[in-house]
């Protein structure tokens, strides 16, 4: 507060939340502003992600929640007799940038990563009108589509690729730290001489030019 006092800034108790990563928090409200307790919050939002105070983890259910409902209103307006292609290239354009928002940086647990495979999936599942006990995994494959977790992983890659380039040295130096665990998710597919130089067309045209970063 003596801060807001001195620069003539006021803070809103009511719009202001503490929180406390890596642990549990105090029982106690330990900052008053206004006269008025703040109190502690088990998730906060910032640019545009929540994360969870606790665990240090990314919320994903907003992002689930926001593709469901571009999702369902997709297809309210293409109504019953909708091309199905079509309705995969809106989702894939409309729906699926709000799946995964800001995915280059999430550690998922088994939970979050199941739910956005999930929705994924039932979003082919719903526009074919098919395929409810049964993998979509060849649908997509007709599609030219991938799995969500696939995507996540491509993603990552392609980004800690920009960030080990970068001209910014906190930045390359970021990207060296994680150099690794990066380097542990593309070998969890397939070795990039086997991408680049096997028979697999799909994965030669998907993944061989993201993976050939380090």
């Amino acid at each position: 507060m003596a801060y807001g006092l001195q620069w003539d800034i006021r803070f809103n108790p009511a719009k202001s939340q503490i929180a406390c990563f890596g642990g549990k928090s105090p029982v106690c409200d330990c900052i008053n502003i206004g006269g008025k307790n703040t109190t502690w919050s088990d998730r906060i939002k910032y640019l545009g992600c929540y994360f969870r105070c606790g665990k240090t983890e990314v919320d994903t259910s907003s992002g689930v929640g926001k593709f469901y409902a571009a999702f369902n209103n997709i297809l309210n307006v293409l109504g019953t007799r909708r091309d199905e292609m079509l309705a995969v290239h809106l989702v894939k354009t409309y729906c699926l940038p709000s799946l995964l928002y800001s995915c280059e940086i999430w550690r998922l647990n088994n939970t979050d990563g199941k739910s956005i495979d999930v929705a994924w999936n039932n979003a082919f599942r719903k526009s074919f009108n098919g395929y409810w006990h049964e993998s979509v995994k060849l649908l997509q494959f007709y599609c030219k589509c991938l799995p969500a977790s696939v995507l996540i992983d491509m993603r990552k890659i392609l980004f800690w690729r920009k960030m080990f380039y970068h001209n910014n040295v906190i930045l390359h130096s970021l990207a060296v730290e994680c150099r690794q665990s990066i380097t542990a998710i593309a070998d969890k597919y397939i070795t990039i001489y086997d991408i680049v130089h096997g028979n697999n067309f799909m994965l030669r045209n998907m993944f061989g030019r993201s993976l050939d970063v380090w």
